[in-house]
C-alpha cells in the first residue's frame, strides 16, 4: 500500500512539473452552453409575387371572369350575385346572391372574409371606400347607405329627395374625398362628401343623347362616362365631350388604362378597346357571359 501511494504521488508531481513547463497538452476548451452552433446558410424569404395585371368582369349569372392584357379570358369564381363588383388593394369585392353580405376574395377567387349587411338595407350596387367601409347604392329606395368595415351603418343620404319607381343605373367611384355617382335617374351626376355624406349635384347632363347615363370612372383628373353606346369625358370645370360611339350598345363598365378606354358590352359579351385621343375602336375580348361590371387591377 505504501509503495502504491508513493508511486501516485510521484506521478502527480511529474504531471504538475510538465504543465508548469508547458510540455503537457492543453485541455480542450469546452464551449459555453449558450454558444450557437453554426448551421447551413438559409436563402432569404422570397417576396409574395405581385398579382398579374388583369381585367375582371362580373356576368349576370354570377360568374367572375379574368381577362389578361392579351385578351385571354378565364372564369375564376361563380355563385355570387350578378350585380356589384369592385377591386381595391388587390382584393375583389362582390355580393352574395341575396345581397345580405359583401364577400371579399383575393384575385384568384379565394375567399378572405365577409361583411354582413343590416337586414333592413336593400341595394343593387356598391362602392368600396378607401377607409374600408362601403357605400351601398339603392335604386329602389333612391338612397346611399354608408357603412363601416364591420357592416355598421354610419349614415344615409338621399339620391332623390322623393323616391320614384324608376330603376336607374348606379355606378359609383371615389375621386378625392367624394363619392361620384352616376346617376339619379334624371341624368344628373351626384357628389357625396365622404366626410359629411352631404349630397350635391356635380353635373347636369340632361343634354346628352340617349335615355340614361351608365358606368363612370376617373383617371388623371378626368371623368369618363358612358351612355348606352357612347363614351364621354369631362372635368370638374368642363362640359362633357364625346370620345367615341361604339358599334354595339349597352355598355356596362369602363376602365381607363395607358391612353385607352376598355368598355364591356353586356348584350354581345365583348370588351372594346378605345383610343381616348382619336376615338379609334378595336375589339379586345369576346365570349363573356352578359357582363354587368368591369374593373381592373394593376
Amino acid at each position: 500500500m505504501k509503495k502504491s501511494i508513493v508511486s501516485k504521488f510521484i506521478l502527480f508531481v511529474l504531471l504538475t512539473v510538465l504543465v508548469i513547463s508547458g510540455c503537457a497538452p492543453a485541455p480542450t476548451p469546452v464551449p459555453p452552453t449558450n454558444t450557437l452552433v453554426p448551421t447551413a446558410t438559409q436563402p432569404p424569404p422570397t417576396a409574395t409575387p405581385k398579382p398579374e395585371s388583369a381585367f375582371y368582369a362580373l356576368s349576370r349569372s354570377g360568374v367572375v371572369t379574368r381577362t389578361s392584357l392579351t385578351g385571354a379570358t378565364k372564369n375564376i369564381l361563380e355563385g355570387v350575385s350578378g350585380y356589384g363588383l369592385q377591386v381595391l388593394d388587390y382584393n375583389l369585392y362582390l355580393c352574395n346572391p341575396e345581397h345580405s353580405k359583401i364577400l371579399v376574395y383575393n384575385l384568384d377567387g379565394n375567399p378572405l372574409r365577409e361583411v354582413t349587411i343590416p337586414s333592413d338595407i336593400h341595394f343593387l350596387e356598391f362602392t368600396a371606400l378607401p377607409d374600408g367601409g362601403f357605400a351601398l347604392l339603392s335604386n329602389y329606395d333612391d338612397k346611399v347607405y354608408f357603412i363601416d368595415s364591420k357592416g355598421e351603418i354610419l349614415s344615409t343620404a338621399n339620391i332623390l329627395d322623393n323616391r320614384d319607381d324608376h330603376g336607374q343605373n348606379l355606378s359609383g367611384i371615389v375621386a378625392g374625398n367624394r363619392l361620384i355617382l352616376s346617376e339619379d335617374g334624371k341624368k344628373h351626376i351626384l357628389a357625396f362628401d365622404l366626410s359629411t355624406h352631404e349630397k350635391s349635384t356635380f353635373k347636369d347632363l340632361k343634354g346628352l343623347p340617349g335615355a340614361w347615363l351608365g358606368a363612370i370612372t376617373y383617371s388623371d383628373n378626368i371623368f369618363y362616362l358612358t351612355t348606352s353606346d357612347t363614351i364621354y369625358k369631362f372635368t370638374d370645370t368642363s362640359d362633357a365631350t364625346r370620345i367615341a360611339k361604339l358599334p354595339k350598345g349597352n355598355i356596362t363598365g369602363i376602365v381607363i388604362l395607358d391612353g385607352f378606354a376598355f368598355v364591356s358590352v353586356n348584350i354581345t359579351g365583348e370588351i372594346y378597346k378605345v383610343n381616348i385621343t382619336d376615338g379609334t375602336i378595336s375589339l379586345f375580348a369576346t365570349g363573356l357571359d352578359f357582363p354587368n361590371n368591369l374593373v381592373f387591377s394593376k
